[in-house]
């Protein structure tokens, strides 16, 4: 049974990675019950589960290099609408584009010593995080400060920071993630994506000497 799990994940289109992730979740389910029921001497089948040519498919994504941003950041400025503010709001904090499209207005603090946003999940309103270790307190600097500022500023009153694409039960990154990286290729003529600006954080903060534990 616990193949079968495996192989309809790699058949459902997943790469080897995300089923691995998948199954680990479902291996902590099985540890747990079998404490809670006490059948540990029954094994976990889940285990040791093997998955062919694991992480030979995996992806390796280029981020942003600095010139790049510098061009970013301009035709961010020039044109300063939602969309541009959400690109800005990623490219200064490294956050995920879900994160940035589903924040709520009072997840942005800009009357602190230290600027920032909180990413957090609203349940209830249909927000929600990738994991736990998700939710966290982010500094704005830079691009993502002039971004919050104006996103702000330009807020309908909804609650949502980025109203045409975050209503209550329904938070669209997948929207503006095709709208985001369609304007992307036209600016810089790349292959790269709004993913990028993640990974681009990345190199940012292992260059400046940040510890690895906060470059997540």
């Amino acid at each position: 049974h616990a193949n079968a799990v495996r192989d309809g994940l790699l058949k459902g289109g997943n790469k080897t990675g995300t089923a691995r992730r998948r199954l680990n979740t479902i291996k902590a389910v099985f540890n747990k019950g079998l404490i809670e029921f006490d059948l540990r001497t029954h094994g976990n089948p889940f285990e040791r589960l093997q998955i062919a040519k694991e992480a030979q498919d995996a992806e390796e994504r280029e981020g942003f290099t600095e010139s790049e941003l510098q061009v970013i950041a301009k035709a961010c400025r020039s044109r300063g609408d939602d969309i541009r503010h959400i690109v800005a709001l990623q490219a200064d904090t490294g956050a995920r584009l879900a994160e940035i499209v589903g924040l709520r207005m009072g997840d942005v603090v800009l009357d602190h010593e230290t600027p920032h946003i909180i990413i957090q999940p609203h349940e209830a309103l249909g927000r929600t995080l990738k994991n736990t270790v998700s939710e966290r307190k982010v500094p704005l600097l830079g691009e993502a400060l002039w971004a919050a500022e104006r996103a702000v500023q330009a807020s309908q009153g909804s609650g949502w920071l980025f109203p045409r694409y975050a209503e209550d039960g329904n938070v669209k990154a997948t929207s503006a993630a095709q709208t985001i990286n369609k304007w992307l290729s036209k600016t810089l003529r790349l292959g790269k994506t709004t993913h990028s600006f993640r990974h681009a954080m990345r190199d940012r903060l292992r260059h400046a000497g940040v510890r690895e534990e906060f470059q997540n």
